[in-house]
């Protein structure tokens, strides 16, 4: 779930990176013999571009961190974007010896090593790939680590060749080199193994998933939601936020400036944490009395259910309700008990990364919550789902992905799905399904930079959604409603929405902070209510 500070890029230092541990992913011994030692690449002409969307945000912290990929001494700086194809046109044809280059992992700076390195060559006017290269050092490894990743150029004549990797946060890179072979395989296609590979494949194309389309209300990971408000609530830097029946009204139903209801809002509500609750299972229980509380939040969200359905005449309709996890950090230390037992999220001996510990954490909640959403007997809510309230995957984080496909199992073992929602640049975030997530929706972001923001981020963050199958989140801020000279921000990403298709055809997430629609709406100002009527307008849109 979004948090509730502002988000920064990181910043980062690496004038020292104090000792390195050095790795390398080596060619073939024979091949490496055979190689040459002019680097092909220092006379070449060489060009990036980005895998996803480009972002100006990004390019511009890139500049810091803009050496010559081909310096030996100083490194190059890649900021998410999805990933990077490099092309390297050289002089002349040669026969390709080895393609190299060497990265860095500073995990304290955010800095990981690429998952892998993807080389192809242009042979006979066509691309053919030559090989990948894998990381042998764990993205999760705290040690400041150069490695050099290689490919085998297999002696193909070509006079052009590209590189492509993924980038999660950070991938700083130098050393390009190209050498030429004395051993030629001439114009003929090269062979990975036994397979044989040609065509116009290029490097992103192979690693790219198909065109899935953004998620819509009827996708079936979607689960029928279309438009869902984040709530939050409870205690965060000595203020409390609760919310009432006559909070959620008219968040359920548009209610006119006399108080009249007509038409549908918001046909989900996900109930998440104000702030950040720690890794205990005290403030965790805590956070299951606050959700159960007596005429708030979700007894609040059934009696003003009841209410709407009584004045549009909708007997038997549900809100769907979907519910924030709390997030078991590593490292946190003692959570608490279960059977007598401590439950260390540090880790111990007999589970060195805390993965069971998380795991038994996470399984209490969600089984502690599903005995009292039974017996509340909400007669007008449905369960829909629950959230993975982290908005990226920390990849330093031992077990980080298996815990979350432990909590997919789990939720879904429980008749019920796993979603999440997050931030544009973050870590996995196109990879929501591998995962295990049911259906994600993803951040623009844009508002957030205030005047200075992008609408490039948005339509970026439109073509993001068609090509991995993801919902978009609406954001709304408060300097959005209050201050005139951000208002505009939040109406021009209904309207670019609305515009470009991705309106009331695809599925959204609104981010609103802490009940700044309903402060909208309850508004007397003519500008300020204006915010409140051009959502609705947005949401009932044909």
């Amino acid at each position: 779930m979004k948090s509730l500070s502002s988000r920064f890029l990181l910043t980062i230092s690496i004038a020292t990176v104090g000792t390195l541990m050095a790795a390398s992913v080596v060619p073939d011994p024979a091949m490496a013999a055979q190689t040459g030692t002019t680097n092909w690449a220092r006379n070449a002409q060489i060009q990036w571009t980005p895998v996803g969307p480009a972002d100006a945000a990004f390019q511009a912290s890139e500049q810091a961190y803009s050496t010559p990929l081909i310096s030996a001494h100083s490194w190059h700086g890649f900021l998410r974007e999805v990933g990077r194809v490099i092309t390297i046109r050289l002089p002349q044809p040669i026969p390709l010896g080895q393609v190299s280059m060497q990265f860095l992992q500073n995990n304290a700076s955010g800095i990981t090593f690429p998952r892998y390195m993807q080389v192809a060559a242009k042979v006979n006017g066509q691309w053919s790939a030559l090989g990948d290269a894998y990381s042998a050092v764990p993205r999760t490894d705290r040690r400041n680590t150069v490695q050099t990743f290689s490919v085998p150029g297999q002696g193909v004549m070509t006079q052009e060749v590209r590189i492509h990797f993924p980038v999660g946060v950070w991938v700083f890179a130098r050393n390009l080199t190209l050498t030429q072979t004395t051993s030629t395989t001439g114009s003929t296609q090269p062979t990975v193994g036994s397979l044989s590979l040609s065509g116009n494949t290029t490097p992103s194309a192979m690693s790219s998933p198909p065109n899935l389309g953004p998620l819509t209300p009827n996708s079936l990971g979607a689960h029928g939601i279309h438009n869902m408000l984040l709530v939050y609530f409870g205690d965060n830097a000595g203020q409390t936020a609760t919310w009432s029946p006559s909070d959620f009204t008219p968040m359920l139903a548009y209610q006119s400036p006399t108080g009249s209801l007509s038409g549908r809002m918001f046909d989900t509500m996900l109930f998440g944490p104000y702030g950040t609750l720690t890794a205990s299972q005290n403030d965790w229980q805590t956070y299951l009395q606050n959700l159960f509380a007596s005429g708030q939040q979700l007894n609040a969200l059934n009696t003003a259910a009841g209410q709407v359905n009584a004045t549009l005449n909708t007997p038997g309709y549900q809100e769907k309700v979907v519910i924030a996890l709390p997030y078991p950090g590593f490292g946190h230390g003692v959570w608490g008990n279960l059977n007598g037992h401590p439950i260390n999220l540090s880790g111990s001996l007999q589970d060195p990364n805390a993965l069971h510990a998380r795991e038994a954490a996470v399984d209490w909640f969600i089984q502690q919550f599903l005995i009292q959403w039974q017996a509340a007997h909400f007669n007008n809510l449905q369960l829909t789902g629950f959230y993975w309230n982290q908005e990226t995957v920390r990849a330093p984080v031992p077990s980080e992905k298996q815990l979350i496909a432990h909590t997919a199992q789990t939720t879904q073992a429980n008749g019920l799905p796993l979603f999440w929602i997050p931030t544009y640049d973050g870590q996995q975030a196109t990879r929501w399904q591998s995962l295990g997530f049911d259906a994600a929706w993803l951040q623009p972001n844009f508002i957030e930079a205030g005047l200075s923001a992008n609408p490039a981020r948005l339509t970026g963050a439109e073509q993001l959604a068609q090509k991995y199958g993801m919902g978009l989140e609406v954001e709304l801020q408060s300097n959005s409603v209050f201050n005139p000279a951000y208002r505009y921000l939040y109406q021009e990403t209904l309207d670019q929405f609305s515009q470009a298709g991705y309106g009331p055809n695809v599925s959204h997430a609104f981010y609103a902070g802490v009940k700044l629609l309903v402060d909208a709406a309850d508004s007397s100002d003519p500008n300020i209510r204006a915010i409140y009527d051009e959502t609705y307008q947005f949401l009932s849109q044909p």
